[in-house]
């Protein structure tokens, strides 16, 4: 799995563009967890934190 970000437009707060490249799809459901754990913090919504 790669992981690649945008440099950021104001230091100190991310919120650029990530771009994940898979090495195989058995990397999906981990890489889904990680997005899905990432826009509940964003709503204020913490789930499995």
């Amino acid at each position: 799995m790669t992981l690649t970000k945008q440099p950021p437009r104001n230091p100190g707060r991310f919120n650029g563009d990530v771009e994940v490249g898979l090495s195989s799809l058995d990397e999906l459901p981990y890489v889904m967890g990680m997005i899905r754990q990432s826009f509940d913090r964003q709503m204020g919504n913490p789930q499995d934190v």
